[in-house]
C-alpha cells in the first residue's frame, strides 16, 4: 500500500505492484532523459540533443530504427555513452 497525502489529510492508494514497478522505471527513465538531453534554442535550432554534444536524438532513433545496433551509434559518434542511447529511447516511451 502507498500512502498520498493531499495537504488536507491522509490518503491511501493501492497499486498492484506491477504498475508501482513501472512508475519507478519511468521515472528512472525520465531522470535520464533530464541528466542527459536538453533543448536549447542556440543549439541545433532548439531540437532535443544529447547534453554537450550536437547530436540530436532524432538522429540517434532514427538510425536505430533503420538497424544501427548500439555500438555501430558509439563507434561513430564517440562522445556517446550508452547511457546517452539508453535516454534517447526513453523519449520514446514519455
Amino acid at each position: 500500500m502507498i500512502w498520498l497525502t493531499n495537504g488536507l489529510g491522509l490518503t491511501t492508494l493501492t497499486l498492484p505492484v506491477d504498475e508501482i514497478r513501472l512508475h519507478a522505471v519511468n521515472m528512472k527513465a525520465n531522470q535520464a532523459m533530464i541528466d542527459r538531453i536538453e533543448i536549447n534554442p542556440d543549439v541545433m535550432m532548439g531540437k532535443p540533443v544529447i547534453r554537450g554534444t550536437r547530436i540530436p536524438v532524432e538522429l540517434l532513433l532514427r538510425k536505430l530504427s533503420e538497424g544501427a545496433t548500439h555500438a555501430d551509434l558509439l563507434d561513430a559518434y564517440p562522445r556517446l555513452t550508452q547511457a546517452d542511447i539508453h535516454a534517447a529511447l526513453a523519449t520514446m516511451q514519455s
